[in-house]
């Protein structure tokens, strides 16, 4: 029996925009020029390949632990030159113009004098390209910024950035919830009914990485003000934290 409700009528609506409306990825127009927006955060790349104000491709990859160690300036050339590695087939013989949130960048063509020796291999491999380096406030960044920010194990960043992990450590033998238990495993002794274990130095319960006292408020911070959590209210701040953290008392 034909029925036709609100399901359907929404249904058909939703149809029709589809359809009727340009799609979100364009097609690249390889007889004008292209623009890229760029931008690294800590442990990952995020950039846009554009035409015209409109996307054509989106990427984001997380660092290795080499240049996780690298500083704010080396990332933000990093990411740069792997957008323009990843699109190198596009942008060859067109001028293209690269929006960067890290100002120092748009002064890179009238540099004298490069800070690392690979910071001159980069150039080398850039100079095939006419680029135009051009300043954005990171609060018009905003898609690239979620883009180098995706969601991964806290563990994962702990394990390739040897201060953090190296802090990590000291408090594990110094906290009151933890440095007993720490230090058995430490030791070489195992502690099977209490579900603890050791990977890396880094102190596990049930798979998920424990977070000493003093470091609980930086990672309820970082959960909250995360452009990525959205300023999520407590029930589901915590819901996220207990995928992946343990602390006592949780």
């Amino acid at each position: 029996m034909f029925q036709w409700g609100g399901k359907q009528h929404k249904a058909f609506n939703t149809l029709k925009e589809k359809i009727s409306t340009e799609p979100v990825l364009a097609l690249p127009n390889l007889q004008r020029p292209f623009e890229i927006e760029t931008n690294a955060s800590d442990y990952a790349t995020g950039v846009v390949l554009m035409q015209h104000g409109k996307p054509i491709c989106y990427h984001s990859k997380t660092f290795n632990y080499v240049v996780m160690n690298y500083p704010t300036y080396g990332k933000e050339l990093y990411a740069l030159l792997q957008s323009v590695k990843n699109w190198k087939r596009y942008l060859l013989g067109k001028e293209t113009v690269i929006h960067t949130d890290h100002q120092p960048l748009q002064y890179l063509h009238s540099q004298t004098k490069l800070q690392q020796s690979r910071h001159y291999r980069w150039m080398g491999f850039l100079q095939q390209f006419p680029l135009v380096i051009r300043y954005k406030k990171g609060i018009y960044n905003k898609v690239v910024d979620i883009l180098s920010r995706p969601i991964i194990n806290a563990s994962t960043i702990l394990k390739h950035n040897s201060m953090l992990h190296e802090s990590f450590i000291e408090q594990y033998a110094q906290d009151v919830d933890f440095k007993d238990v720490y230090a058995t495993l430490s030791h070489g002794k195992q502690v099977e009914e209490l579900d603890y274990h050791i990977k890396d130095q880094l102190f596990y319960h049930l798979g998920k990485l424990c977070i000493p006292q003093t470091k609980i408020v930086n990672i309820i911070q970082e959960a909250h003000t995360s452009l990525i959590s959205g300023h999520f209210g407590v029930g589901k701040i915590v819901s996220q934290l207990q995928r992946f953290c343990y602390w006592p008392r949780m």
